[in-house]
């Protein structure tokens, strides 16, 4: 069972409705899937670019600020590239694999220079951070789609694939 169906239990339909269309809720809904994903982090932090635990722990604080503030934005970038290109429900896995790459390297590395600054990461610190980072894309662009995808669905705000196929091959 999902969140929102669990909402539309308490709720009812209608006040569910209008609690999911709204845009707050959908800004929390995002800031949540960004944060969720972020957590990730810490493993490049602490075991590639070289921080502490004390700057780790800090640099996850800032980001929870800075997650909060961007995700939906965020959200808001990836659904325009995935609209851009068509990508519908039916596309191939490589498409959406490529599109969410491509968001994840253009959208997340200088957002988390900003965190990495902010966490009191030296200059060497914040270029390893940076281009792990990047390097990772390809293994970390999908999963934070899907992870967007997925909070998406349990929220009741599924909008990542808004473009209609009809007379187009979701391909």
């Amino acid at each position: 069972m999902t969140i929102v169906r669990t909402l539309e239990k308490i709720l009812g339909e209608e006040k569910t409705s209008s609690l999911v269309n709204n845009r707050a809720y959908k800004f929390c809904v995002d800031a949540i899937a960004m944060n969720v994903f972020s957590l990730s982090y810490a493993i490049n932090e602490k075991f590639i670019a070289g921080m502490s635990w004390e700057e780790t722990g800090k640099a996850r604080i800032a980001a929870a600020v800075g997650n909060t503030l961007t995700g939906r934005p965020y959200g808001i970038y990836r659904d325009y590239i995935m609209n851009k290109f068509h990508v519908s429900h039916e596309s191939s896995w490589l498409k959406k694999y490529a599109l969410d790459v491509f968001v994840f390297a253009t959208g997340q590395t200088p957002l988390y220079l900003c965190y990495l600054a902010a966490a009191g990461a030296d200059l060497p610190q914040m270029i390893k951070g940076a281009i792990f980072l990047t390097l990772v894309a390809p293994l970390t662009g999908r999963p934070q789609g899907i992870t967007y995808d997925y909070c998406r669905r349990q929220f009741g705000t599924d909008e990542t694939y808004c473009l209609k196929t009809e007379g187009k091959e979701g391909v």
